[in-house]
């Protein structure tokens, strides 16, 4: 999974590097501000620039751990890359003060962390508490509406975005002896092993800087 990550920051670099040839005008560094307080969060910049006429591609990296969280503990230990990639259209008629835009946003995820159940042995004969490591990969497609306004620095903006979609979600434990085992006690917002389909809500906010370059 480390290999992917650094395949997908290597992609990153490569259609950056790509662009910075073609398109000399302007790049766009932003902080996802959101991020910082999602129940998972994570420290993400993104890097946007011009593809072509009002078409732009934006990347965005970022690292999931549990020590800027109030919801998680050291002994949690979260951690995990988190990667978005979104092409966006401008829509041409709207204020240049406050650009409109629509856009496809991929998500790509993969967190670990330690959690703790109670498995019930031999039907019941007694309970037992284990700590078992615990992965979930997440796939997520979205159509997306957002806005960009200006600050009073012309160089700064606030980028504002909202959406729906797909996501596909894998989930697998550390294995175990799972001998005498004949049930486990989930709490009520955890899931167990497997795969699931279900739909993806985007909403997000991020402070931009323009980088006007020669």
């Amino acid at each position: 999974m480390k290999r992917l990550y650094f395949v997908l920051l290597f992609l990153l670099f490569c259609n950056l590097t790509k662009s910075q040839n073609q398109n000399n005008d302007l790049l766009i560094v932003k902080l996802n501000v959101t991020s910082l307080l999602d129940y998972t969060p994570s420290l993400q910049m993104a890097i946007q620039y011009n593809l072509f006429d009002n078409f732009h591609l934006q990347h965005e990296l970022g690292y999931i751990t549990h020590y800027m969280s109030p919801f998680w503990n050291k002994n949690d230990n979260l951690r995990g890359p988190r990667f978005k990639t979104t092409l966006k259209y401008y829509v041409p008629t709207v204020s240049r003060n406050t650009p409109l835009y629509f856009g496809l946003d991929f998500l790509y995820r993969n967190i670990y962390y330690n959690t703790e159940k109670t498995y019930s042995r031999y039907e019941g004969s007694y309970f037992e508490k284990i700590i078992r490591e615990r992965n979930k990969t997440a796939f997520a497609g979205s159509v997306i509406c957002g806005f960009e306004p200006g600050l009073s620095n012309e160089n700064l903006l606030i980028d504002i975005y909202f959406g729906i979609g797909f996501r596909h979600l894998t989930i697998t434990d550390e294995t175990m002896d799972m001998h005498g085992i004949d049930e486990r006690r989930w709490g009520i917002f955890e899931r167990s092993e497997g795969i699931y389909r279900l739909p993806n809500f985007a909403f997000g906010v991020r402070l931009g800087y323009r980088v006007k370059r020669k």
